[in-house]
């Protein structure tokens, strides 16, 4: 990879800072040199209890997503109901834009619509203001990554395109993480 900033802050409080960084790299595969997007999480914790949170069953519905779109922008989204929350884990939704300048641009009203399969396969994402974009993809296939069958908990690679406000539309792909229990 280049150098990773961790340009992006997602998380400060006094016993937990989490940054997380996105770019290109390489990768080989049986010898073969193949472009890759990266993206990096870094934590700092006093105490690993601030951040182990899932002792019990929450009842969470997530929608987690990165997108690099091919002007070089990437988007974060994170998009989580939490059914029974906990002090230090609770219903949140942010967006995030580091765009192709690095600038990075948040916000905390996401609108998501899926489709109604069990394991959505098509999504419209509207990112507020100040990004003001739309994601809409398409699922493209799925690991699960559940420990029982039972729990709606996959990983997937999608493709589709961002939505400018002026309809411009700019192809992308990326990885989605869906869970629902």
């Amino acid at each position: 990879t280049g150098t990773l900033q961790n340009e992006i802050g997602m998380r400060s409080m006094p016993g937990y800072t989490r940054f997380m960084s996105q770019g290109t790299g390489k990768v080989w595969i049986n010898g073969v040199e193949e472009e890759a997007y990266v993206l990096y999480n870094r934590v700092y914790s006093l105490n690993s209890s601030d951040i182990q949170f899932y002792s019990q069953p929450l009842g969470l519905l997530t929608d987690w997503i990165a997108f690099w779109d091919t002007e070089n922008n990437f988007y974060h989204v994170d998009v989580t109901n939490v059914a029974k929350p906990t002090a230090i884990y609770q219903t949140h939704q942010i967006a995030i834009l580091d765009d192709n300048n690095h600038g990075v641009y948040k916000t905390f009203s996401v609108d998501i619509k899926r489709d109604t399969n069990k394991l959505p396969t098509h999504y419209t994402v509207n990112l507020n203001d100040p990004i003001n974009v739309v994601l809409d993809f398409t699922r493209k296939d799925y690991y699960n990554r559940s420990t029982n069958e039972s729990l709606p908990w996959i990983m997937g690679n999608i493709e589709g395109s961002v939505i400018k406000p002026d309809g411009q539309k700019i192809e992308g792909i990326g990885i989605l993480k869906y869970i629902n229990n």
